[in-house]
């Protein structure tokens, strides 16, 4: 069995070319113009949507091609209009994974981070009004019902231009990738802090230096101990062996 011209995750993106392709089909890539005109009935028996270009003017291959059952007019309008947003809003969100970690403000001396020039809905031709038209959970998983690709966006931004950059693209392994997405946008690796808390973890690193500083004078001129850096592993570490001994680890 021949496997799937499309899958899910570009669908959208192969209808915004078959519509390019329909206004012009030296327009796009040579490749997608191959698909296109050998492969067109195939592409519509897969989902794709005939553009109305190409009802009166269809190569061969889309001749006898069924088309889906027709919604109303209105809803098709729709659709094909929502068709390309969807498209553009989702390079969006996989630019703020990409690159987000440019909008990182991790200078301790204020310097504005370099950004990226594609972490902005201009460079793929939308505007947060168009986004705040399509509901998030075309392009996101795990997301309110209720909510927009612009509110997305903007907890997007809010993330990635934090006090941490967030960079594991580079990483082969997606199973792990999406991983550190969902812990990274869903915050789920930040949680709350009661202020007894975050009083307790003060006092814990002020004991790291404390010790570092009594060796530093106990050794002087012999041994040379320090933590510059790597402070937040000790606290860490005891966060992990209590949670192990939690488990029975």
């Amino acid at each position: 069995m021949d496997n799937p011209l499309f899958d899910s995750l570009n669908t959208a993106y192969a209808q915004a070319m078959f519509e390019e392709y329909a206004r012009n089909p030296e327009g796009v890539p040579a490749e997608w113009r191959s698909l296109f005109e050998t492969q067109g009935e195939r592409a519509v028996a897969e989902g794709l949507f005939v553009p109305d270009q190409l009802n009166d003017n269809r190569p061969a291959a889309l001749e006898a091609a069924p088309l889906p059952p027709s919604p109303s007019s209105q809803a098709a309008d729709h659709l094909r209009r929502a068709l390309p947003v969807v498209s553009r809003a989702t390079a969006l969100v996989q630019a703020f994974r990409d690159h987000g970690h440019q909008l990182a403000r991790v200078d301790p001396l204020g310097s504005e981070p370099a950004g990226h020039p594609q972490l902005t809905p201009a460079f793929f031709g939308t505007s947060m009004e168009e986004l705040a038209e399509l509901p998030a959970s075309l392009v996101m998983d795990e997301v309110d019902a209720d909510r927009s690709v612009a509110d997305a966006l903007s907890d997007l931004e809010d993330i990635y231009a934090g006090s941490i950059g967030y960079e594991f693209e580079h990483l082969d392994d997606h199973v792990k990738v999406d991983w550190l997405w969902e812990q990274v946008e869903s915050r789920g690796h930040l949680p709350e802090m009661s202020p007894e808390e975050k009083r307790a973890l003060l006092y814990r690193l002020s004991e790291v230096e404390g010790m570092e500083q009594f060796i530093h004078r106990a050794y002087l001129g012999q041994k040379r101990f320090s933590l510059e850096g790597t402070d937040a592993l000790v606290p860490m570490l005891d966060l992990a062996i209590e949670l192990a001994a939690r488990k029975g680890g």
